[in-house]
């Protein structure tokens, strides 16, 4: 929790540290806001190790007869992969705010298009999840992952369906609870029904000049 008012934020600045009281150990310590950080306690949260665990112990679940590796750095000639699933050739990276940044984490802008690609050439895979994403739309995530690694058993064949437009209230809905960047205000909204049930959308805007 902040312990800083909205006027010191505003006379401080982007680029400032703030103090902040951790509200799991009430320990107090010193944070930024720039780069999208998201302020972490140093005695309960080691950069971003528990995310990064958090996501390991999610695909262990789901993959138990699976051979997990972390913390590859043969495949890229030294480079890390957080998270790579030999058996199908799928990789994931925990990109924590902070450190994946430009600023903090001194990274290129084109750091994760590269290993993506880097990753291609070797016919992998590559995931990558932000930390925001984590933390803010879990179970999106996690259904992601489902679909991805192949262990999603309810299938929905186009056949069985029918597509309707549909107003902006029910497109919204829908996106806020299955799409990781929520809602838009696209002008064109379709619906993918099952019967009446709504499974999947697809929107449109206006072409860019």
């Amino acid at each position: 929790m902040p312990l800083f008012t909205k006027e010191e934020y505003i006379n401080g600045g982007y680029y400032s540290n703030y103090k902040f009281k951790c509200c799991k150990c009430n320990v107090e310590f010193l944070d930024c806001l720039e780069d999208g950080d998201i302020p972490r306690c140093n005695v309960c949260y080691k950069n971003s190790s528990l995310f990064e665990k958090e996501i390991v112990d999610f695909v262990r679940t789901l993959l138990v007869n699976e051979v997990i590796e972390e913390n590859n750095k043969k495949i890229l000639n030294g480079y890390e992969i957080d998270v790579y699933i030999p058996s199908k050739k799928i990789a994931i990276e925990c990109n924590g705010l902070f450190w994946h940044g430009e600023i903090n984490g001194l990274k290129d802008k084109n750091y994760h298009l590269n290993k993506t690609k880097e990753c291609l050439d070797r016919g992998i895979r590559l995931i990558h999840i932000f930390e925001d994403e984590w933390l803010f739309n879990k179970e999106i995530v996690k259904n992601r992952l489902r679909y991805i690694l192949g262990c999603e058993t309810n299938k929905i064949y186009a056949r069985n369906c029918n597509v309707r437009i549909i107003d902006s209230k029910k497109c919204c809905d829908f996106l806020e609870k299955y799409h990781i960047q929520g809602k838009d205000s696209s002008s064109i909204k379709l619906g993918l029904f099952l019967e009446e049930e709504l499974v999947s959308t697809m929107t449109f805007g206006n072409m860019r000049t």
